[in-house]
């Protein structure tokens, strides 16, 4: 078991020496099985306010102030090779909050990231992806996106329909959906296999992976309301909860607790992180 581990960050190491910052690599001692044993928030009690606009009975997931628990030992290993080893050190707290809202998600196979980035895609033509992922910090509301293969490369799409949208705004939109997804393209991960970011504004809601109103000011949710004022950068962020993302900062408060140079913390400013392609790559491996 200790010889396939060492094997597989071998793999890993190789795989990301181009990065642009270093992961510290640090084994785990745990088994292959107890790490598979992923973090879950089933049976923790919360008490929240009326949320009932959006989310449905039972769909409460995850109590807020887990958030502010720390990283629970069986998913440690993990939180030291996504977050690199300097911010964990100069940002403990902030690495925390954001490694943490990524990991309340339906789909717990929070596998080795060597085993990520050289996985066979396995499907024929196309794969649906379907989820649920907390929105402010205890709504488990669903995440899809579509990966479709074609000449050995992955496409990963998110096709939205927008509600009271005139033609000027969905012209702006096609453009802003262009530009979230050159942010989506530019960060991106070395795997053993190509794969690129696609976004589409849909005029047919049938074929949609979401159906949003469109207003001139809203916080979202994301798969309720966008504002015409978000620029791409924002649009970047809200497709990343589309694609199964959370919310790195305090939603209710907006409290800036977390990495600012994380797109799912500060849209402004951030950039899709390692982390953030994990997760999306992840899914695609097909074990749940």
């Amino acid at each position: 078991m200790k010889k396939l581990i060492s094997i597989t960050f071998a793999s890993f190491i190789c795989l990301f020496t181009s990065f642009s910052h270093s992961v510290e690599i640090v084994t785990p001692e745990w088994t292959a099985e107890y790490l598979n044993q992923n973090f879950s928030g089933e049976g923790e009690q919360s008490l929240i306010e009326d949320y009932s606009e959006f989310y449905e009975e039972g769909e409460i997931a995850f109590d807020q102030d887990d958030f502010l628990s720390g990283v629970p030992k069986r998913l440690k290993w993990l939180f030291e090779l996504l977050i690199p080893e300097r911010l964990r050190s100069f940002s403990p707290f902030r690495s925390e909050r954001s490694f943490l809202a990524h990991t309340k998600d339906s789909r717990k196979n929070f596998i080795f990231p060597a085993d990520v980035v050289v996985q066979k895609l396995s499907f024929s033509n196309q794969k649906q992806i379907r989820g649920k992922i907390t929105y402010i910090g205890f709504v488990a509301l669903k995440y899809q996106y579509l990966v479709k293969k074609i000449n050995r490369e992955a496409i990963i799409q998110v096709r939205v329909h927008f509600r009271d949208a005139s033609s000027s705004d969905i012209a702006r939109l096609k453009n802003k959906f262009k530009s979230a997804a050159d942010i989506w393209n530019r960060g991106r991960i070395p795997a053993d296999f190509k794969y690129r970011f696609e976004f589409f504004v849909e005029q047919d809601p049938r074929k949609a992976d979401f159906s949003v109103k469109l207003v001139n000011k809203t916080r979202g949710p994301y798969n309720m309301r966008w504002s015409r004022g978000w620029n791409s950068k924002t649009i970047a962020h809200e497709l990343g909860h589309m694609m199964g993302l959370g919310d790195e900062y305090r939603t209710l408060s907006s409290k800036m607790d977390c990495l600012e140079s994380s797109l799912m913390c500060a849209s402004w400013t951030g950039n899709p992180m390692d982390q953030h392609y994990y997760h999306i790559l992840r899914r695609i491996a097909g074990r749940r």
